[in-house]
């Protein structure tokens, strides 16, 4: 029986960063299953998105284990939860670093990201 991951927010469509010949090799993004569907992925109902092709869900262990063999590199949840991914819950705020920049100055952007919004 497929266990609830509980790292993986249930209820969000996800993209996959996949890097089929390593990480020194192409990469691209994976949101709909196509022809080569990923063990333990989820198709989601197509009317979900209208005008493309059913997104997936990585909601059990055996999902992120198996996109994982399948060299997954990154996972892009949804900011917004089924049924309604036209109202997103959540923000995210990406702050990576760029070449040269110390991992200090990364971290004074988190706090000051942190202090204009009130925390």
């Amino acid at each position: 029986m497929a266990t609830q991951c509980a790292r993986t927010p249930p209820e969000r469509p996800v993209a996959l960063l996949r890097a089929p010949e390593g990480v020194g090799g192409e990469r691209f993004f994976l949101k709909h299953a196509g022809k080569a569907p990923l063990p333990g992925l989820r198709e989601l109902d197509a009317h979900l998105w209208p005008g493309h092709e059913p997104l997936l869900e990585a909601r059990t262990r055996e999902a992120l284990l198996g996109a994982v063999q399948m060299n997954t590199l990154e996972f892009h949840a949804w900011n917004a939860r089924l049924p309604r991914l036209d109202k997103p819950d959540r923000m995210i705020f990406d702050l990576d670093p760029g070449e040269g920049v110390d991992w200090r100055a990364v971290c004074e952007g988190a706090r000051l990201v942190r202090e204009r919004l009130g925390r």
